[in-house]
């Protein structure tokens, strides 16, 4: 498998993730080195960093967004980049990321 093939796997299992909550093989597509930039305003969550903070983001979203669903369109990939994604929800409680 090319590493774009890879990587586009990736994507697919951190979106399958943060579409059914499953977050039990977060730690073989996740990074410990993992960083969101978006948390970093929450005094807790700016301190955590790889597969446990990504599984705190799947927690959060799923919460706010009860009907959360990403559809993976296309996906492109070059190297160690790739794009793909379209989100489809409706907010139904306070989200702070």
């Amino acid at each position: 498998m090319s590493i774009a093939a890879e990587n586009i796997q990736l994507v697919k299992d951190a979106i399958n993730a943060l579409n059914t909550g499953d977050t039990t093989k977060v730690s073989e597509f996740i990074s410990p080195t993992y960083f969101n930039h978006e948390s970093q305003m929450d005094p807790v969550r700016s301190k955590m960093r790889g597969p446990q903070e990504f599984i705190d983001t799947v927690i959060n979203i799923r919460k706010a967004f009860s009907d959360l669903h990403y559809e993976l369109l296309e996906s492109v990939a070059s190297n160690e980049k790739v794009v793909s994604i379209e989100i489809n929800s409706i907010l139904s409680a306070y989200f702070i990321y």
